[in-house]
């Protein structure tokens, strides 16, 4: 059976940030945004990360690159709600919208494609 990701391994902040190549400040402000499940905290009040925490981030950088930092974190954020459906619509929207920019693309190019170059006056 598999471990729960809430419990077992903690990691810190500085754990969580260096396993993706970024500083503490950014694996805060992402929480805080939502975009990671909020921390657990130790008796002192220390954020502890775990596992799950590492997974959503990985999500969130595998996300951005197709579909833009704004729609990753709506995204990031319908999922730690619980709210699949909408992380689902959410994603559905940016593949239409990425259609829609390909084929505008497409019909720019194959308009310049043409074009007849234009002659150097001199």
């Amino acid at each position: 059976m598999g471990q729960n990701p809430q419990i077992g391994e903690r990691l810190r902040p500085i754990d969580l940030a260096r396993g993706h190549g970024l500083s503490t400040q950014a694996v805060r402000n992402y929480e805080e945004a939502g975009i990671l499940p909020a921390a657990g905290r130790t008796p002192h009040g220390y954020r502890t990360y775990t596992p799950l925490h590492a997974r959503a981030l990985d999500a969130f950088l595998a996300l951005v690159p197709g579909h833009g930092h704004q729609r990753s974190a709506s995204i990031m954020r319908a999922v730690n709600e619980g709210v699949a459906d909408e992380a689902f619509r959410l994603i559905d929207e940016s593949h239409a919208q990425l259609l829609e920019d390909r084929r505008t693309l497409q019909a720019v190019e194959s308009a310049l494609r043409g074009l007849e170059p234009m002659e150097a006056s001199g």
